[in-house]
């Protein structure tokens, strides 16, 4: 049993660890957190693409200051420089079987009804209290698929894909797979602007998300110990005692869990986590997103590709090279596109840009990488109704952070800090003497 006593382990150095450390230090609380990978940052990782100088996000990326304000408060305060990705100038949609050019993503037919699909989707939006529980809210009807939300819609093939090839791209999953009701808050977070949903974001780090965790961790004051998995945390009416997977026992007075919801299940928590907090660790969430980045040589200056049918939802000009583009994608999900495979991803890219010639690929592998099995947070049906609470209460001595669990912006950078800070509040509290 190791001796040294924090007030709190912080289990995860992801951004929202980060958050929680640095706010607990900075309330005089002696903090340690425990990293599972040689690096911080958890989905966030800025790194070099395949052998060139050109570095690119292979997590966590964007954000949009006017909305977020969580992420806006941090840039700030230390003074980030923000950047945005390139404008988009040629436009490609690949809806009802055929690869369509220009602005307009949908067939000129399908205009009005395009139109009424955003109409209902902007009013549903509407009912919705950003940033407040949404099992409070009467919004029972809203928490079924978007594929289901869009049926009683009765739109067109092309209509019907495209919104649901957006879908799709936002939450890493097919759209039968995520919560209407998580895609309609999102829509309400930016007050329910259907161009703000489509063209807004575009904000990324001038310097990479490197320079939001370098920024946190350096401001935090704490202990790290990195490449030091845990394998589990109890707690008792005294203290908290994580363990980690080489039989080391860490003690503190409290701890923050600050790691994926889909590894929850491969920690061991004694006394058992609430049935709620168990039943939603059990279940995981549905993103499943295959990211990628290619180098491509013949592309059109500002692709931006949307669609179906090609392994990726998603295809947008990040950088553009003298070798040629470099290129972002997203796909709904290895079923579709293997991100180590670099035939796939050429098969990709040549759909929604015939003809070009990809240079290098590169990914990381997210669903396969055991510190996060999954990307970024996609509430499956149902879910939302019955878990959303309960990820925002403390447990005994825990408090629990990470993006999968904001009120807000789950899934986003904005909804790591927020977590992180409340979770940082908690302990603070729990730790107060008594008067």
């Amino acid at each position: 049993m190791n001796d040294t006593r924090y007030d709190a382990i912080v289990v995860g150095g992801g951004i929202a660890g980060l958050t929680a450390a640095r706010d607990l230090s900075a309330a005089g609380k002696s903090v340690l957190v425990l990293e599972a990978r040689d690096r911080l940052g958890g989905r966030t990782w800025y790194r070099p693409f395949a052998d060139t100088g050109q570095d690119v996000e292979m997590g966590g990326t964007w954000f949009v200051e006017r909305w977020q304000p969580h992420v806006a408060a941090e840039i700030a305060r230390y003074g980030l420089p923000v950047t945005q990705s390139p404008p988009g100038a040629s436009f490609r949609s690949s809806v009802g079987g055929q690869l369509l050019t220009g602005a307009a993503p949908v067939p000129f037919e399908d205009a009005f009804d395009f139109e009424r699909g955003l109409f209902e989707i902007i009013a549903a939006a509407r009912r919705i209290e950003f940033g407040k529980a949404l099992d409070t809210q009467p919004l029972a009807d809203l928490d079924v698929s978007f594929t289901d939300f869009l049926e009683p819609l009765r739109l067109p093939p092309a209509t019907r894909e495209y919104l649901s090839a957006w879908a799709g791209f936002f939450f890493g999953c097919h759209p039968s797979e995520v919560s209407a009701l998580h895609v309609l808050a999102w829509v309400a977070g930016f007050d329910c602007s259907a161009w703000a949903w489509y063209a807004a974001i575009t904000d990324k780090f001038g310097k990479g998300t490197r320079s939001l965790v370098e920024a946190l961790a350096s401001g935090a004051g704490v202990d790290w110990r990195l490449s030091t998995p845990v394998s589990r945390i109890s707690q008792d009416d005294y203290g908290v005692t994580v363990t980690t997977r080489s039989n080391e026992d860490l003690s503190a007075a409290a701890a923050v869990v600050a790691v994926p919801l889909n590894t929850w299940r491969d920690l061991t928590f004694v006394p058992e986590l609430s049935p709620r907090k168990r039943e939603a660790a059990q279940e995981g969430h549905t993103g499943h997103s295959a990211k990628v980045f290619a180098l491509v040589e013949n592309a059109p200056d500002g692709l931006v590709g949307v669609g179906w049918g090609g392994g990726l939802n998603w295809v947008s000009t990040e950088f553009t090279l003298p070798e040629g583009s470099l290129v972002v994608g997203f796909g709904t999900g290895p079923e579709l596109l293997d991100v180590t495979s670099s035939d796939d991803i050429r098969r990709a890219i040549d759909h929604f840009v015939p003809g070009a010639r990809v240079l290098a690929t590169d990914a990381h592998d997210w669903n396969a990488d055991e510190f996060a099995r999954g990307t970024w947070m996609a509430y499956r049906p149902g879910q939302l109704m019955r878990y959303h609470s309960a990820f925002q209460e403390a447990e005994g001595r825990l408090a629990f952070a990470g993006s999968d669990l904001a009120l807000g912006w789950a899934g986003w950078i904005d909804g790591a800090i927020e977590t992180g800070a409340r979770a940082a509040s908690q302990v603070a509290d729990l730790l107060a003497p008594n008067v």
